[in-house]
Parts: structure tokens; C-alpha cells; sequence
């Protein structure tokens, strides 16, 4: 008896080791994608870790910073995901808060500035990358040879996330918005649909608030793109001043002003109700000029081939992440931008974003 319960307390033993050591696989087979600001960054992460995922064949959940940036940009790919693929976002008091705002509550910013300092810290003597790797981060860091090759065992994708042009990640990315039936912005190699001869995506928002924004704002690298710099451009595809050009912009009125101001004659606004809708008209231009911004890059990343033509600024020298312009992506151009400076009108009454296009926070 004794040595049929001993047989038994074996088995049931073994069978515990078992579904213990297939959890522990299963685990090891996802990985945590960390992404932080708005609905363009969280697409530029996903894009990232698509490509990831068909390099390590795992799975991957979304952990998404809402605060990370210096300013509050709610989760909104949500509907891009499986319900599995976005349950662990970081939970963060943030009632007081509405999109786009910057954080100015002194609880916030000193919780922010500590982090920064200790990441400081361990970057000066040298110890950052070890630490991130015994916690089993892997992060892009805004070098492809990190995002070709990423560690075997890493747990976690961290940021400097890049512009990629793979069309099995166009496929996949392609699928999850037929799914969630928005607008398609992404091209596929032969899709050759043209809507609009000429796009400008100018980006505004809060680069026009870089003289004032807190110090602990991120990503607010330069000012805005001056719109003299596009004529470069229109010199070489041979097109007139007075061509159409549809404008697309997070305050598409005031960068119609802006561009006529500029000299362009003939300025298009098509009235949009989501950044989904903005997206699927840049898509569809034959020449597409962007600003430097993360939108852009989903540019590059999901609308340009053969038929499609994106226009990116070239990296200011000045910028930690310069690899973008070293890529040769299919019909993919870069140009030299030049910059409103301070002092200039257009960094006057800036107002807070928040009372702009922020629907695409709301619908998730």
C-alpha cells in the first residue's frame, strides 16, 4: 500500500514538473513590447514587433507608458491587437489628465526626473546595458542590426524603434486593420491605387510649443519643418507652384495658412474625423512630403513602393538616432529641411493640443 501511494505521489510528481516546465516555456515564448507616446509611436512599436515576432517565432503583449513621454498619450492600437496582445498596460493615475497634455504635477515630474537620473547615472559609468540586459531588456535603440539580429532569451522590446519596409509585416499589420475595419493605409508591393498626386503631412502640435515645453518633455526634438524647404522638392519631380497639394496636419488649417504663406497656390484640406483617415490619404498620394515625425516614419514603414514616393527629412545632426536616412528604402527620398526659428511667429499662441483631434484616444 505504502509503495502504491509512493507510485502514485511520483507520477502526480512528474506531472507537475511537466505542466511546470510547459508554463515556464510558455513564458519564455512571449515577449513585452514597451511603448510610449502617441497613436503614431504605439504603431511604430507594434511595427517593430511584428518583425520581431517572424524573426523569434513568440508571441508578444503590449505595455504601454502613457506618461513616459513628459505628456499624457492614453493607449489607442487597442483595436489593432488581440485581446491577449494588450493586457498588460501599465496602470497609471492619470484622471487628472486629458491627451496630449504635458505633465505638470510635481508628484509626476519628480517620479520622472528620479528615473532619469538614475538612467543617467548608470549610462556615465557604464553599467546601463548590463543592467538592461540581467533584467532581459532588448531594446532597438535606433539600430537595425538590433532589430535583424534581437537576443535569443531577451523578455522585454524597449524603445528607439525604427522604420522598416518588410512586406510580411505589412501583410500582418494589413489584416489586424481589415479586422478592426478602419481605413487600409498600408501599400502592398503591387498596389498601385493613387487618389492624390501630392501630400504634405506638416506636423505641428506641441513642436510648436519646443521654446516652452517642460524640460521633461521628450521627443520634441527641433521646431517645425519650414515649408520653403518643400519647393526643393518640387523642383525636382518638376512640379509647379501652383500644383495641388492636399494637406494633411494635427492643425490642418493654420498649416494651410502656413503653406500659402509659403508660396504654394493651390492647398487642398479634406476634413478627416481620425488619425486612421489621415493615414489612408497619405497612402494614397503619388508623391508624399513628411515632416520630421513618427508619422512619417509609418510612412516609410507601410505606404511607400514603386507607385508611392515618400519624401523624408534628412536626421539634424544633431539627434542621437541617425540611421534612418542611411536606409535604401524602395522610392524612399530624403531632403534637407530648414527650420522655423525662435522668435518666429508660429511658436506664438500656441495652445494645448487638447482641444484638437484626440478621437482616435476616445474610440478604444
Amino acid at each position: 500500500m505504502a509503495r502504491y501511494h509512493l507510485m502514485a505521489h511520483q507520477k502526480k510528481s512528474t506531472i507537475c514538473q511537466k505542466i511546470g516546465k510547459q508554463l515556464k516555456q510558455a513564458n519564455e515564448k512571449v515577449f513585452i513590447v514597451r511603448t510610449a507616446g502617441g497613436a503614431a509611436s504605439q504603431i511604430l512599436g507594434l511595427i517593430n514587433a511584428i518583425k520581431i515576432q517572424l524573426i523569434t517565432d513568440r508571441d508578444f503583449r503590449i505595455e504601454h507608458n502613457a506618461l513616459a513621454t513628459g505628456a499624457y498619450y492614453p493607449f489607442a492600437i487597442k483595436s489593432l491587437l488581440t485581446e491577449y496582445e494588450c493586457q498588460t498596460n501599465i496602470n497609471q493615475n492619470t484622471a487628472d489628465l486629458l491627451p496630449g497634455e504635458f505633465i505638470t504635477s510635481p508628484e509626476k515630474l519628480i517620479l520622472g526626473y528620479i528615473k532619469e537620473i538614475l538612467a543617467s547615472m548608470t549610462r556615465k559609468i557604464g553599467i546601463f546595458k548590463i543592467m538592461q540586459t540581467i533584467k532581459g531588456y532588448w531594446s532597438i535603440d535606433g539600430k537595425y542590426k538590433n532589430l535583424d539580429r534581437p537576443n535569443k532569451r531577451f523578455k522585454t522590446l524597449s524603445f528607439g524603434y525604427l522604420p522598416i519596409v518588410d512586406y510580411k509585416v505589412r501583410e500582418n499589420l494589413s489584416n489586424r486593420i481589415q479586422n478592426a475595419k478602419i481605413p487600409n493605409f498600408v501599400n502592398m508591393e503591387n498596389n498601385n491605387e493613387i487618389i492624390y498626386d501630392v501630400v504634405i503631412h506638416l506636423r505641428l502640435g506641441d513642436k510648436r510649443n519646443i521654446f516652452n515645453a517642460p524640460k521633461n518633455a521628450k521627443g520634441i526634438l527641433h521646431g517645425v519643418v519650414n515649408p520653403e524647404s518643400f519647393k526643393q522638392i518640387f523642383n525636382l519631380e518638376n512640379l509647379p507652384i501652383d500644383s495641388e497639394v492636399y494637406v494633411v496636419s494635427d492643425e490642418p488649417l493654420y498649416a494651410m495658412k502656413i503653406l500659402s504663406d509659403a508660396g504654394f497656390k493651390n492647398i487642398k484640406f479634406i476634413e478627416t474625423k481620425s488619425f486612421w483617415e489621415d493615414l489612408f490619404i497619405m497612402s494614397k498620394s503619388r508623391i508624399l512630403i513628411c515632416s520630421w515625425s513618427t508619422v512619417g516614419q509609418i510612412a516609410i514603414s507601410l505606404c511607400s513602393n514603386k507607385f508611392h514616393k515618400v519624401y523624408y527629412p534628412k536626421v539634424p545632426g544633431n539627434l542621437k538616432y541617425t540611421p534612418i536616412t542611411s536606409k535604401n528604402f524602395q522610392n524612399v527620398k530624403y531632403y534637407a529641411p530648414s527650420y522655423f526659428q525662435k522668435g518666429d511667429g508660429i511658436y506664438e499662441n500656441y495652445s494645448n493640443p487638447i482641444n484638437r483631434k484626440n478621437d482616435i484616444y476616445s474610440i478604444e
